[in-house]
């Protein structure tokens, strides 16, 4: 497939006849631009390589940065070297070295601004490129194509296929005559005229003429590229400009639409993040909460746990307490018992005291009164004197056991003097065994004191402090036998 950027489809004629050639080389004088209306730009995509010589400054540039790899050249060329000026018309293919042309052009509405640019004759260009086989050379100078062709001689370089824009710019009016001699003569023929350029073959090269009997057809191959200045795809350009600018309208569109949701989606993101950082807090407090249910828990059990101690104890305490009430019970029945018998013994008692009162009383009683007093004295006197002799017989005993308690009780006082004492008893066996029976036995009487029974005090709401002592003991005794009970009761684990 062979796409064409050409103007009039110069390029599928030469490609018709040069496509055989591979990496072939051309010369493009007045080559304009890389791309519109260019007649090398299919030649380069298919691997030629060739020399761009354009005046303009702005063409050149253009040029240099498509074509990298291709040498241009900012010169205009003629019949003699030297400095001409050159007209040029921004972005248009309309740029002359022709005076009398370009006041046409200023004339009809275009912009032409004058410069200065270099001039060299085509033989100097053509002798640079000596050694290398050209297979096309192109010259569209508008109007100048006579001063060029001039000054091909005295050059013997020939190229194989000569295009030459042959009409006046923007006419149809042919200029041939004025150049097409000289071509001749240099060897070459014309082979045909696309309404625009002729074209020439070297005679050289015969062999190529048969491909410019026919002009550009179906069988070419050929697609337009669209970038032409030409009308042959203006409806397709238009259509295409078109839907470009409905492209571009969508394009804007979309990009406001991209805009918005690209707002809507940094929203969404930022609520998102408002959202994620909700659910951490909300995961760190739950999680808070269930370290404190589970403390809460434990607790609970623990609580539940001292309960269930508490219920054990208090039906303890119930049992102890209901027990301890039988007791008092038991306790107050045998003590209101008690109290029946005292009374009745307190009415005995009275009836004697009444009786042994009236005795009292009695004349006969205060009469013997005497005698009773001297009996009593001749029966106490044998008693005095057993006593006495008894006090006699046992004094010595007691004064020494009086004796050692002291030394014993100043030995405790005194614990450094003991270890001194046991030295000396040790040397009389009896005597130390003696003292020591003494010893224990003082110990276990000061114990029995400390312990004894007679010592307690019952506690309650009984108040005996208005009967007879006789009854107060009574009661004493039975606390205490109670008390005795109880410790036993708890020694052998009863309740």
């Amino acid at each position: 497939m062979f796409v064409s950027y050409a103007q009039n489809f110069e390029d599928v004629m030469l490609w018709r006849a040069l496509k055989h050639v591979e990496k072939g080389f051309y010369i493009d004088i007045g080559a304009q631009d890389p791309v519109v209306d260019s007649v090398s730009l299919a030649f380069y995509e298919h691997g030629w390589r060739g020399v761009h010589i354009e005046p303009s400054s702005y063409y050149a540039d253009k040029l240099r940065l498509a074509r990298p790899d291709e040498t241009v050249i900012q010169a205009a060329v003629g019949s003699k070297s030297g400095v001409i000026s050159f007209y040029e018309i921004d972005e248009t293919g309309l740029s002359t070295g022709d005076a009398q042309i370009a006041e046409k052009h200023r004339m009809a509405g275009f912009s032409v601004k004058e410069t200065a640019v270099s001039c060299l004759p085509l033989a100097e260009f053509l002798e640079r490129y000596r050694d290398y086989q050209i297979h096309w050379l192109k010259i569209d100078v508008e109007g100048m194509e006579s001063e060029v062709i001039r000054g091909w001689s005295p050059s013997e370089v020939r190229p194989w296929i000569i295009v030459v824009e042959s009409t006046l710019p923007l006419t149809q009016i042919e200029t041939h005559g004025e150049w097409e001699p000289i071509l001749l003569e240099l060897g070459y023929e014309f082979v045909y005229f696309d309404g625009l350029n002729r074209f020439y073959v070297s005679g050289a090269h015969q062999e190529l003429k048969k491909y410019f009997r026919y002009p550009p057809n179906v069988f070419d191959s050929v697609v337009l590229s669209g970038t032409s200045s030409n009308v042959f795809c203006a409806l397709l350009n238009n259509k295409l400009e078109q839907r470009e600018q409905e492209f571009n309208a969508r394009m804007e569109l979309s990009k406001k639409e991209n805009q918005h949701l690209t707002a809507a989606l940094a929203e969404q993101v930022r609520k998102n993040n408002e959202l994620h950082d909700c659910v951490e807090r909300l995961n760190h407090e739950r999680e808070e909460i269930e370290e404190n249910m589970k403390s809460t828990n434990k607790r609970l059990h623990e609580l539940e746990s001292n309960q269930v101690r508490q219920e054990a104890a208090y039906s303890e305490l119930q049992a102890r307490a209901e027990w301890l009430n039988n007791e008092w019970n038991s306790a107050k029945a045998k003590i209101d018992a008690l109290n029946g018998e005292i009374h009745q013994w307190w009415m005995v008692a009275d009836g004697v005291n009444r009786e042994l009162q009236s005795v009292y009383a009695s004349m006969s009683w205060r009469l013997t009164k005497p005698l009773r007093l001297v009996n009593k004295l001749l029966k106490s006197i044998p008693g005095y004197i057993k006593a006495t002799l008894l006090y006699a017989k046992y004094l010595p005993r007691r004064l020494a056991r009086w004796f050692l308690e002291l030394g014993l009780a100043h030995v405790r006082r005194h614990p450094r003097r003991k270890a001194y004492i046991k030295g000396l008893l040790a040397r009389w066996p009896r005597l130390q065994a003696q003292i020591y029976a003494i010893a224990e036995a003082r110990n276990n009487q000061t114990t029995i004191k400390t312990s004894s029974p007679s010592t307690i005090v019952p506690t309650g709401s009984l108040d005996l402090s208005g009967c007879p002592a006789s009854v107060r003991t009574t009661y004493l005794q039975l606390w205490v036998a109670r008390g005795q009970v109880v410790q036993n009761r708890e020694k052998e684990g009863c309740p």
